[in-house]
Order: C-alpha cells, then sequence, then structure tokens
C-alpha cells in the first residue's frame, strides 16, 4: 500500500499467508457460500454485490476488503429499480474549520 490515503484496499497479502488451502481465504469463503439470484435477470449485479458481503466484515474479519478508519459503512447492492450496482458508504463526518 503506498502512503497516500485510499477508502478501500484488498489485503491478498493477509488472505493468502492465513487460507486454509494456502490459496486465499476469500475464495473458500466464496466456494463454501450458496449464491441463489433473485431475479433471472441482472445476475452479474447480484453476484458483485454477493461476493462484496463476502469480501467485507462481519463475514469475513478481517475483511479481505479492507477500509479506511474513517469509513463507517459501505455496501454495494442491486438496485431494485432498474438492476443496477448502487454502492452506499457513510464516512466519519470532520468538523469545518472555524
Amino acid at each position: 500500500m503506498s502512503d497516500a490515503p485510499v477508502a478501500f484496499w484488498v489485503d491478498t497479502d493477509y488472505d493468502r499467508e492465513y487460507s486454509s488451502d494456502d490459496r486465499s481465504r476469500y475464495g473458500a469463503y466464496l466456494r463454501d457460500a450458496a449464491f441463489e439470484p433473485w431475479t433471472d435477470n441482472d445476475r452479474l449485479a447480484e453476484w458483485a454485490a454477493f461476493a462484496w458481503r463476502r469480501a467485507t466484515g462481519p463475514v469475513m474479519s478481517p475483511g479481505y476488503v479492507r477500509y479506511h478508519p474513517r469509513v463507517l459503512a459501505a455496501r454495494l447492492e442491486r438496485s431494485g429499480w432498474d438492476g443496477s450496482l448502487v454502492e452506499r458508504a457513510r464516512r466519519w463526518r470532520t468538523r469545518s474549520p472555524g
């Protein structure tokens, strides 16, 4: 990771080092989970949301995808309106100067 602050990053080193199969903790979580799409449409968006939920806490702790302490929560969902991906993130508010 660089010195520049980033909101999210993938921790592949930790994932590989602590895996039960010497390959990937995250991969094992995906293989062991049952993906059941809600609809026949938009399966890619549903798969992305499913994979995000597996990559972050509380499913994985620590998560495969990590985020900066100022990010309080982050979710990826399939939009019920048009089937696209929707991200929702909450960040820690800072006081404005003055």
